[in-house]
């Protein structure tokens, strides 16, 4: 069992029962399990008592999980019993218990013994051969008689080697493992061997050297006495899992307290805080009177530096005292300049610790304003200090005038533009949807969880990914009514990508589309596809989903959004990929129209003189005529076009205003326009391959010949390519043939039917070109005419002539 828990037990007769305990009773126990709120502590008989989150350590625990774990013995000392309802409240708080009697080291020392036979040399003896047996980049590996040994690399003075012997002294003992620890430190040697130990008086200070760092303790050697040895634990205490002095190493020299130090026993030491090497030692605090620890509160000045002791550590601050009376707070926002992100730099203190601050200011008590300072109430003040290094370094003061008003969010507001980078700290998580975040003592800002991550799946679990202290470097979002949003995930400045809600759909017009608490955007019908598509908002009926978009546009005095779905427009992986095609562009200006083209667009509105006004994109806006609707007269056309449908349009032109038309004969125009535009530029793209294929044989050929005989290359024709007519090349002067050079290149298997050919009527190389070329055009004229008996039919549905198509079109 527990050294605490077998003490505890032998000073009782029996178990006690929950009628037996009394409040401030100390009663060890075991972490049975855990809450957001606290943990559960179960005591000897199977009591279990409630230790709120406020009282598991000195210092602010956001999660009780970080500080302790399962089944892990503590010491707990009882403050509140509700005997009818058989509850406990207890604290597990350091700052709250006494010293359990053993202390940490003879508990450790104590739970040694458990794994067996004790060490045949003692700490400080002196091993006068012990054999080198491997040599590691750390240090020596050395046997003594049955047992192993370790030296450190820092220990050693002389260069050794394998089979040689070492001389050292014993620093620690393994029972597990049956292997020591040694220091073969020329100096340390000769002063174990040649000073006399000497005595050791509990409460004395002396000057001591770590010669060994382990993770429960330090050993430390003082010189001056003799070169005797303590151990000094990590901890103050067994529920403390604070580990203090990080930064101590080997052949450090420090200031050590003698604790236990009785005859046949262990030194057990303690090293005092840095800051009471700044004060007097104990002996004489005690001598000082009252009157001169105290700090008048008509003494303090604003801007002055003054010790302070840290009375507890709370979410978002440290309250602190100056002297015996006079109270305090340092804010979250006043403990660093600069906070790595995710941190909480609250973890880095503990109750007791004294602190160098500045005070910068009084806050009242209950309002926490700034009062001036000639009305600084003694009652209801709060002195506001500051360890910021930038603070306790400058002169500055800031005096509060009597009848000055305050407003320290306006007055921060003044100094923001959009998109800077501001640093806070997590004050609340709310279920509103807000993370509430400290800037300084008296501005806070909020930050919107769709605005927390650039993953759906992060933002879904946005909560768990916030802890209450946590440093925060967010972007100013919005500034409106003095109010300061944040966004983890950029400005909106155009191009920027994020997170939506959608929040309903205008008929007609686009998708509604919710960024923060405060920011509403639009996405038209032209921005919600690459491939617009009859009924677009049909989608998007369902409230609350999350939807990822881009921002197009932020203008207007009412900061009006423009924001697009397009994939093109969000994924930087479909741009890359290449393999999609964007079947309806983004039409941003006139520039991005061409007279003759035919284009999508979507019915924006009816005007029953002016005619139909289709939206090609969202600042695009062109008119059909009444007399451009058909080819065919239409009577009652309204119906047929509501608001928001999906029509091909031919543009007749762009200036001053854009004319659009939806005539068949117009649409089937533009289609073979088009058509023809592409055949010439596929057939100029297919003749110039073929031109290069050409060169190159020929250029091959006459490198060969070359090599032969120089003299037949003389004789050897040229080709000249003259301009292409009619898809067909001429060749002037004789020579190898387009459409021979292709058939030279054809596999060594049709060599035999090659052979077989030329017994045949030989044909023309010119002809040969001019007929691959004309199967090449025929396949060309194929497909263009299957894309314009396509366009017949989407057109017919989309632009119906009569009514009669219309009801033929709503009805298929």
């Amino acid at each position: 069992a527990k050294p605490s828990l077998i003490t505890w037990t032998l000073k009782l007769e029996t178990l006690p029962k929950i009628v037996d305990l009394k409040v401030g009773d100390l009663v060890p126990g075991y972490i049975k399990d855990f809450q957001d709120y606290g943990c559960f502590v179960e005591i000897p008989n199977g009591l279990v008592g409630l230790c709120p989150k406020a009282r598991l350590a000195n210092h602010y625990v956001s999660n009780p999980r970080d500080v302790y774990t399962s089944n892990q013995s503590v010491m707990c000392k009882i403050t509140d019993i509700d005997i009818e309802k058989e509850r406990l409240l207890v604290t597990l708080k350091p700052s709250d218990l006494e010293d359990p009697g053993a202390g940490l080291m003879q508990s450790y020392f104590a739970e040694l013994e458990v794994f067996g036979e004790a060490p045949h040399l003692e700490v400080g003896e002196v091993v006068e051969a012990a054999e080198v047996t491997r040599i590691t980049p750390q240090g020596l590996m050395v046997k003594i008689e049955n047992n192993s040994g370790f030296v450190p690399l820092t220990t050693l003075s002389s260069q050794e080697h394998v089979g040689g012997a070492v001389r050292g002294v014993v620093l620690d003992y393994d029972p597990a493992s049956r292997s020591y620890v040694l220091s073969c430190s020329h100096e340390m040697v000769a002063g174990v061997m040649g000073k006399k130990r000497k005595k050791l008086a509990e409460g004395e200070e002396e000057e001591g050297k770590i010669v060994l760092v382990t993770e429960e303790f330090f050993l430390v050697v003082i010189p001056a006495k003799g070169y005797r040895f303590g151990y000094v634990h990590r901890r103050q205490h067994s529920n403390d899992n604070f580990v203090a002095l990080k930064d101590v190493k080997c052949g450090d020299v420090v200031k050590v307290i003698v604790q236990h130090a009785k005859k046949g026993k262990r030194v057990i030491l303690s090293i005092p805080p840095p800051a009471s090497s700044e004060d007097a030692s104990s002996s004489e605090k005690k001598k000082k009177s009252k009157e001169e620890e105290d700090v008048k509160f008509d003494d303090i000045k604003i801007g002055t530096v003054y010790p302070v002791t840290v009375r507890s550590v709370k979410a978002l601050q440290l309250n602190v005292q100056l002297g015996r009376k006079i109270k305090g707070r340092v804010h979250i926002t006043e403990i660093k300049d600069t906070v790595e992100e995710g941190s909480n730099p609250l973890n880095d203190f503990k109750h007791g610790e004294t602190l160098q601050a500045k005070l910068i200011g009084f806050r009242h008590s209950k309002t926490f304003r700034y009062l001036p300072i000639t009305r600084t109430n003694f009652v209801m003040s709060v002195g506001e200090f500051s360890l910021r290094k930038s603070v306790l370094e400058s002169s500055k003061v800031r005096e509060i005038k009597e009848d000055e008003k305050v407003d320290e969010a306006r007055d921060y507001i003044s100094t923001l533009v959009l998109g800077q980078q501001i640093s806070g700290f997590v004050r609340s998580i709310d279920h509103n949807g807000f993370i509430w975040i400290c800037i300084s003592p008296g501005v806070e800002a909020r930050l919107w969880y769709t605005l927390t991550a650039n993953t759906k799946e992060d933002i879904e679990c946005w909560k768990d990914r916030f802890a209450i202290g946590q440093a925060i470097t967010a972007t100013v979002f919005n500034m409106r009514d003095n109010r300061i949003d944040l966004s983890l995930v950029g400005s909106l400045a155009p191009g920027n990508k994020m997170w939506a809600l959608v929040k309903g759909t205008v008929p007609g017009v686009g998708l509604k589309l919710q960024l923060s608490a405060r920011d509403w955007g639009l996405a038209p019908l032209t921005e919600l596809n690459d491939h617009y598509v009859k009924e677009p908002l049909e989608k998007y009926s369902e409230e609350g989903v999350l939807v990822q978009c881009s921002v197009v546009e932020c203008a207007g005095n009412d900061k009006r959004l423009i924001l697009s779905t397009r994939k093109s427009r969000i994924s930087e992986r479909w741009k890359k990929s290449g393999k999609r095609k964007v079947t309806n562009p983004v039409i941003s200006s006139n520039e991005d129209l061409e007279v003759g083209g035919v284009y999508s667009g979507y019915v924006k509105s009816l005007s029953a003189s002016a005619g139909i006004f289709v939206a090609l994109g969202h600042t695009i806006v062109g008119r059909v005529l009444l007399k451009n609707m058909s080819d065919n007269f239409l009577k009652n056309w309204e119906p047929m076009f509501p608001l928001g449908k999906l029509v091909r349009v031919y543009v007749l032109g762009i200036e001053p205003k854009i004319e659009l038309s939806m005539k068949m004969s117009d649409l089937k125009k533009g289609q073979q326009q088009k058509q023809t535009t592409e055949d010439e530029a596929g057939d100029g793209d297919v003749q110039k391959c073929l031109d290069d294929l050409l060169m190159e044989k020929y250029q091959d050929s006459a490198s060969e010949e070359e090599e032969e005989d120089v003299e037949e290359e003389e004789d050897a024709p040229k080709i000249v390519f003259t301009q292409s007519t009619e898809n067909t090349t001429k060749i002037i002067g004789g020579g190898v043939s387009l459409a021979a050079a292709l058939i030279d290149e054809k596999p060594e298997e049709e060599e035999e039917e090659e052979q077989k050919e030329e017994t045949k009527e030989p044909v023309s190389d010119e002809k040969k070109g001019k007929s691959l070329l004309k199967r090449e055009k025929k396949r060309k004229k194929e497909e263009a005419e299957e894309a314009t008996r396509k366009l017949e039919r989407s057109a017919s549905s989309l632009n119906p002539e009569t009514e009669d198509d219309f009801e033929r079109s709503v009805a298929s």
